[in-house]
């Protein structure tokens, strides 16, 4: 599960849209239910019952608009222990002033500048022991791919085997093609 964290305004749609339509990824933009819910509880109860459904598939999963802050945070990683995902937070970091600018002319959900300041003072930074990869909202998608694939592979890293070859000619031959 790749929970897209930042400003509004940093880049997290972008990015978002690119990699989940690359990789074939579910992808939910919490600001899309939001907006269209005849309110705050039935947006979250909807949001809660699409994200469990795509969860049975086992998917990749891209969440977007959720996790600003400690305890949004706390209930994803709930939600991802009773479903066995591994939780990425993907952190999009953008100046102030250009998120700002961004979320405030941005037509498909615009912000207002007092909406953007209390998102501002109220967004977190994960915490250390959080598992997550900051990534620039101004450098090109393929560079912000590339750190989350990054980070992705290096936690899929398998372990290297044991050889149990007596030989130990066989066993350099076999170590030099594990590890390369």
């Amino acid at each position: 599960m790749i929970i897209i964290i930042g400003l509004p305004g940093s880049g997290k749609s972008f990015f978002a849209h690119k990699f989940s339509k690359i990789f074939k990824a579910p992808h939910i933009d919490y600001a899309f239910y939001r907006h269209r819910a005849t309110n705050q509880t039935a947006a979250g109860e909807i949001i809660t019952d699409t994200t469990e459904k795509i969860l049975l598939t086992k998917q990749t999963l891209l969440i977007e608009g959720t996790g600003h802050n400690k305890k949004t945070r706390s209930d994803l990683a709930q939600i991802a222990r009773k479903h066995s995902y591994k939780l990425l937070y993907v952190w999009v970091q953008t100046d102030t002033a250009t998120a700002a600018q961004r979320a405030i002319k941005s037509k498909e959900s615009p912000t207002t500048r007092y909406q953007f300041d209390q998102a501002a003072k109220n967004f977190q930074a994960p915490e250390k022991a959080t598992n997550y990869v900051v990534i620039s909202g101004k450098h090109t998608y393929q560079t912000q791919a590339k750190s989350v694939l990054k980070k992705l592979v290096a936690e899929r890293q398998p372990l290297t085997p044991e050889v149990t070859v007596e030989d130990p000619r066989r066993k350099a031959f076999f170590r030099n093609r594990i590890m390369g």
